[in-house]
């Protein structure tokens, strides 16, 4: 397809899939995380069109 998503936190730094993250600390009575998504280059020739994606988050509450 030559598309694929990069996931970015608040401050637009990229978070590498598949990998651990540092945890993200939310005050008391704030559940909100917010993250980014952007759609980018996979190397290989990307036209206009639809594009549609899939992103499975796990999380743990501790």
């Amino acid at each position: 397809s030559g598309a694929g998503i990069r996931l970015l936190d608040v401050k637009e730094r990229a978070l590498d899939i598949n990998q651990t993250q540092p945890p993200f600390i939310v005050k008391t009575g704030d559940s909100s995380l917010t993250f980014i998504a952007v759609l980018e280059s996979t190397g290989r020739n990307v036209t206009a069109g639809n594009f549609s994606g899939l992103l499975r988050l796990k999380m743990e509450y501790l």
